[in-house]
């Protein structure tokens, strides 16, 4: 096994974003199909905000998909309603691409917010770790 991975779908390493109603919606995909995991997962969505401003609250929903086209529902966060960090263990064993959609259902919205992806890569193929453009 290879060392843990980190990948970003909203904001960026030490570069976290204002999350308002601007911002809602679909994230980028990230490619983890050398993410090594069981039947019940293995994979952690972590999410970080900052203050909370105009009593906003933030739903994040989980999607995957096998082509990268054609996402379905995976978990859900609980509610968030309070600047913090969050980690979801969706239970089940991701597909090759993983996104979130993030949606302000109510408030202003959250200072300093990230949401990335994080697990154990496998480098048993032989292939190079990630993409090269992703951060």
């Amino acid at each position: 096994m290879g060392p843990a991975k980190t990948k970003y779908l909203l904001g960026e390493r030490g570069a976290p974003i204002v999350f308002s109603s601007s911002t809602d919606g679909v994230t980028r995909s990230r490619d983890l199909s050398s993410a090594v995991q069981t039947a019940t997962g293995g994979v952690l969505v972590r999410a970080k905000t900052g203050t909370r401003n105009g009593s906003g609250v933030l739903d994040i929903d989980i999607y995957d998909s096998d082509d990268g086209l054609n996402f379905d529902l995976v978990a859900s966060f609980t509610q968030i309603t309070a600047a913090g960090q969050y980690t979801k263990d969706p239970g089940v064993r991701l597909r090759a691409f993983v996104r979130v959609n993030a949606i302000l259902t109510s408030g202003t919205g959250f200072d300093d917010t990230a949401i990335w992806v994080q697990y154990v890569e496998s480098r048993e193929s032989g292939h190079a770790a990630g993409g090269i453009r992703e951060r």
